[in-house]
């Protein structure tokens, strides 16, 4: 998986926590879910096994 940005944790961190401030984001998201780590759902976006992974594996490092 290649590095993440800041920006991208921050905001993987915050779609795991249910937080919505979707517009701010856009950019971010669409990477996101092209790399598998969110998926669209009906109510927002939801993080993936594959996030949670990202999201422990920056927090090792």
């Amino acid at each position: 998986m290649s590095k993440l940005t800041a920006k991208q944790i921050e905001v993987l961190s915050c779609v795991s926590k249910g937080e919505k401030p979707y517009a701010m984001w856009r950019q971010t998201l669409n990477a996101l879910l092209r790399k598998g780590l969110i998926t669209r759902t009906v109510i927002g976006y939801s993080i993936t096994a594959n996030g949670i992974d990202a999201i422990k594996q920056e927090a090792a490092q």
